[in-house]
């Protein structure tokens, strides 16, 4: 008896181990979100050193690690690429760029390490979702607070991110995947859910507003694919309820005078064809410096990288040679900064994630992946911290997600 009472206190205390390892997980991806870099650093150490070193034993971690080999090489191979710039290209721009891809070697460890239930992929989401959703509120009703006061109108694009303290690219990002995520909430019931779920209408109606005010146009067509692949998980009657709530949204927001003075046509597409010719010339200028500086190794991100912001202001892109701009696209930004040999091995990592999400019909998987290779097309999403911290997070645990069967507890 004494023995059975030990093992039930045992099992009990690696239980709460357990769950102090995702709570710790999730706050760390929510914190993404808030205006403090420094904070999500902290808690970053701290999960990994929670996960690594005080919850269960090595050799636990140890086989669930090799067991899952694969997945954990694919996810954190911006790290090892990383690692290789700094024996081509050494120097201090190669050491911080080997700190700063550190989640990408960090999450897919914890994940193919640790302990997983099914549907804690989903539960992550909602913790990123309501803390974009809280992050926007505050911003909004700032902004409107100054505007009203009459000390300035900040509801426009780069003004706007002087409240949230995030690149208006990353803010996009953050709102189109908490979108992503309430749009499968809806999807994923019946109408009379879809009829019910007020919060949900409520903080899209929020994002939605917000995301119109950021002017990011690569995220509505982002958003657009995801739920178009995420539709596939539930049939027709999918398209339908993501057709009505997208169009509903854009009706309420549409009518307002905001909306129609702000969004001209004309004007509209004119800034669309001049932003087009602008990536246009930046994307050739990437292309030239990378064929003829470092075609297979790549140039690095230090003294390297030199003759692309003189390319840039030969094509008359003078803000991109001043402010020293990235390729603008991650496809690109990798071959650039590690040649043919890594661009190749990047783009296959991606191949072979939406091949095993597409092998095990795992559409929630594959809708976000496609979201975040629409945004690579125009944006390089994986060279700062929030866009790494997302995308290894994230793709880690919708990864184990998909080989989890249902009702599975993993480890």
């Amino acid at each position: 008896m004494e023995k059975n009472i030990g093992r039930k206190m045992k099992g009990l205390s690696i239980r709460n181990q357990q769950r102090i390892y995702f709570l710790l997980l999730f706050l760390t991806l929510a914190a993404v979100v808030l205006p403090s870099y420094a904070f999500v650093s902290q808690l970053l150490i701290l999960t990994a050193l929670y996960g690594l070193f005080f919850m269960e034993d090595f050799r636990t971690k140890r086989r669930r690690l090799r067991a899952h080999m694969v997945p954990f090489l694919v996810i954190s191979l911006p790290f090892w690429l990383a690692l290789l710039e700094v024996l081509f290209h050494p120097g201090p721009e190669a050491v911080s760029l080997l700190v700063r891809k550190l989640p990408f070697l960090i999450f897919p460890l914890l994940v193919f390490s640790g302990p997983y239930e099914k549907g804690t992929a989903s539960l992550a989401l909602r913790f990123l979702a309501w803390a974009t959703v809280a992050v926007s509120l505050s911003a909004l009703l700032t902004a409107w607070a100054v505007r009203w006061t009459g000390w300035g109108d900040y509801l426009f694009y780069h003004e706007l991110s002087l409240f949230t303290r995030k690149h208006t690219t990353y803010f996009a990002l953050f709102i189109t995947t908490a979108l992503y995520y309430f749009a499968g909430r809806c999807l994923s019931g019946g109408w009379r859910s879809f009829r019910r779920e007020w919060t949900v209408w409520a903080a899209c109606l929020i994002l939605v507003y917000m995301l119109f005010l950021l002017s990011n146009r690569i995220s509505f067509v982002a958003l657009a694919v995801a739920l178009a692949v995420r539709s596939l998980d539930y049939g027709r009657s999918a398209f339908l309820k993501a057709g009505l709530a997208v169009g509903m949204l854009l009706l309420v927001y549409w009518q307002t005078p905001y909306a129609r003075s702000r969004w001209n046509y004309q004007h509209l597409a004119a800034k669309i064809q001049a932003d087009l010719d602008k990536r246009t010339r930046a994307w050739q200028a990437v292309i030239q410096v990378w064929q003829q500086y470092g075609p297979w190794t790549g140039v690095g991100h230090g003294e390297g990288r030199q003759p692309l912001y003189v390319e840039y202001k030969e094509k008359g892109l003078i803000q991109a040679y001043l402010e020293k701009y990235n390729a603008h696209n991650q496809y690109l930004e990798m071959a650039l900064s590690f040649g043919w040999i890594g661009g190749v091995l990047f783009w296959m990592s991606l191949a072979y994630m939406a091949l095993v999400f597409i092998r095990r019909r795992h559409y929630e998987a594959l809708g976000l992946l496609s979201l975040f290779l629409v945004f690579m097309l125009t944006e390089s999403i994986l060279e700062r911290q929030s866009g790494i911290i997302l995308f290894a997070a994230l793709l880690s645990l919708l990864w184990r997600d998909a080989e989890a069967s249902d009702h599975e507890k993993v480890g």
